[in-house]
Formats: C-alpha cells, sequence, structure tokens
C-alpha cells in the first residue's frame, strides 16, 4: 500500500519505527532476524509486504547485537513496533502522518509519531515486561549464525597458483 504514502517505509526502522536518515539504515539480515526472535520471542515478519519496512536502524542493530554479546543489558523497549496492513491513508497511515520534509540526523528527535492500529508504537521495559538475559547457547548461536558457509573434510584446499611455482630469483 505504500505507492499512495507520502513517505516511503524504508524511512522507518522495523523495530522502533523511528525515522532514519539514509546514513543510519541498514539492511535487515538473517542474523538480525534470528537475535531479534531471541530478544522479543517472536518472529520478525511482514518483510515480504510493500506497507512494512525493510530496514533496521544502526542503534537497533547494534543494540540487539550488544545484548546478545552482554555488552548492553537491554533495548530501550519490551515490545517493538507491531506493524499492520493500513486501512487508509487519512488516518491510519504512520507514514502518511509523518512530515520527514527537512529532518535531518539532527534535529529528527523533534519527529512526532503517532500511535496507530496500524502501527504501534514500542512498549519500554517494567515489571511486567522484564529485561530478557541472552543464554550462553544463545549467544553462541547468534554470534555464528553464517546459514550459507558450509564447510567439510571434503572441501579442497585452495592453494594459490604462485606457491605451485618454483621460486624464481632475481639478479
Amino acid at each position: 500500500m505504500h505507492r499512495n504514502c507520502r513517505t516511503h517505509p524504508d524511512n522507518f526502522c522495523y523495530v522502533c519505527g523511528l525515522f532514519c536518515v539514509k546514513s543510519q539504515r541498514r539492511p535487515i539480515t538473517n542474523q538480525l532476524k534470528n537475535i531479534y526472535k531471541l530478544y522479543f520471542e517472536c518472529p520478525l515478519g511482514d518483510q515480504d509486504k510493500s506497507w512494512a519496512p525493510h530496514v533496521i536502524s544502526t542503534s537497533c542493530s547494534s543494540g540487539l547485537r550488544d545484548w546478545l554479546n552482554k555488552r548492553k543489558v537491554s533495548m530501550p523497549f519490551a515490545i517493538p513496533m507491531v506493524w499492520r496492513e493500513q486501512k487508509n491513508h487519512l488516518d491510519d497511515c504512520y507514514f502518511c502522518l509523518i512530515d520527514i520534509t527537512g529532518f535531518s540526523a539532527k534535529n529528527k528527535h523533534a519527529l512526532v509519531y503517532p500511535d496507530l492500529d496500524s502501527a504501534r508504537r514500542p512498549i519500554p521495559h517494567d515489571i511486567s515486561l522484564p529485561f530478557p538475559i541472552p543464554k550462553p547457547q544463545q549467544i553462541i548461536i547468534g554470534s555464528d549464525m553464517m546459514e550459507d558457509v558450509h564447510a567439510d573434510s571434503t572441501d579442497a584446499i585452495y592453494v594459490p597458483e604462485d606457491e605451485l611455482l618454483e621460486p624464481q630469483t632475481y639478479t
């Protein structure tokens, strides 16, 4: 539904919903999806939908990684943004209701974000929503999430061509 939106969804972070300038946007990798699932105990979804953001802010990306590696106690919230398809662009479209014109990394804190049925704002931690603690096996799994790289004992060992040739002396 983003074709009619005032602002493209990828100008906002999927996790926190805040406006991200281009230099602060990161793609959502499989590793981040897995860490997101560990922290929030639900899968990161809607990546096949045009009405949801497909980027994560640098602060949320590093926050999730730092939590997993125990360099940070928690994210600032217990429940992330919850995205649903918008009913209309007048009063239920997060991307149409936020005017980012003229905002930059220095003044973006002045933006006001609505809490809508289609875009529920993050909920901070409290007594009923405590900080999650990564388990040791999650740290190992989270830091070693290279899903496309497989090695086994039958893989050939690479030897550069230069090492196959006899050394030459120069005079």
